[in-house]
């Protein structure tokens, strides 16, 4: 955002309106963003794949029923994202930030 500032840019929609977490959810989209490398490109999550990830970093009983519901809550907007994007390319922002 300050780079943009310099260059007398306005910041990218993605930074200008990024969603906010609540204190203690980043480790729950940090995860989700790991497994990211688990799923194909506008699919779930596999359970298969977060049952691994959770036994790896000891996610255990009601932790991982809380880490499960997070896992697929991220998934479904994720899913519902991606279900807009189709209808508006535009929103579909690439890796590196910046539209194609």
């Amino acid at each position: 955002m300050h780079a943009a500032k310099l260059r007398g840019q306005k910041p990218p929609d993605f930074i200008s309106y990024k969603p906010e977490l609540y204190v203690g959810l980043e480790f729950f989209f940090q995860s989700w963003m790991r497994l990211a490398k688990g799923r194909e490109a506008g699919t779930p999550t596999p359970w298969p794949t977060i049952n691994e990830f959770a036994k790896r970093y000891a996610i255990l009983g009601e932790n991982f029923q809380r880490f499960e519901f997070f896992m697929s809550a991220l998934d479904e907007a994720y899913l519902q994202f991606m279900k807009g994007a189709a209808n508006d390319p535009s929103k579909i922002q690439p890796e590196n930030g910046q539209k194609g």
